[in-house]
């Protein structure tokens, strides 16, 4: 069951602010996110970085760049659950379904919508949709903030 915050708005009551979301990056330690992500801090030094689940303090300094998205999930399954999976464990479901891929040269190209979407369909039952070429005219005016 969904909390009360997330249930249904209707034409007449619109849905409440959700709160309190739990805040998740895909940095470990919160002191070094600007320097991480501004400043070419080496996000291997973050000494948080086994909470994420990652097996190794290299693989959390390869992959946490990419993980902006599984971060947003993992939000939001803690919203709805109250509990979710670590970030490396949701970024290995993510995988699985080649929402990220290794390239050639060693590259990570992702996250790519179409599979992240079919994952959390599948393992988590959100339902989330695939624009690939909307543009502002494809853009909803009741897509704003206050309906969110």
């Amino acid at each position: 069951m969904l909390p009360l915050c997330c249930a249904e708005s209707t034409d007449t009551a619109p849905r409440p602010v959700h709160a309190p979301v739990p805040i998740v990056t895909q940095y470990a330690t919160a002191d070094l996110i600007g320097n991480i992500a501004y400043d070419g801090h080496d996000p291997a030094h973050a000494c948080a970085w086994d909470t994420t689940g990652a097996p190794t303090q290299s693989a959390y300094a390869r992959w946490c760049r990419h993980m902006c998205g599984i971060a947003c999930l993992r939000m939001v399954l803690l919203h709805r659950d109250g509990q979710a999976p670590s970030l490396f464990k949701l970024l290995t479901g993510a995988r699985h379904y080649n929402a990220y891929v290794q390239q050639a040269g060693g590259d990570i190209k992702g996250l790519i919508y179409a599979p992240f979407a079919q994952y959390v369909q599948a393992t988590h039952a959100l339902w989330p949709s695939v624009h690939p070429e909307l543009d502002v005219a494809g853009w909803s005016p009741s897509w704003t903030q206050d309906t969110w």
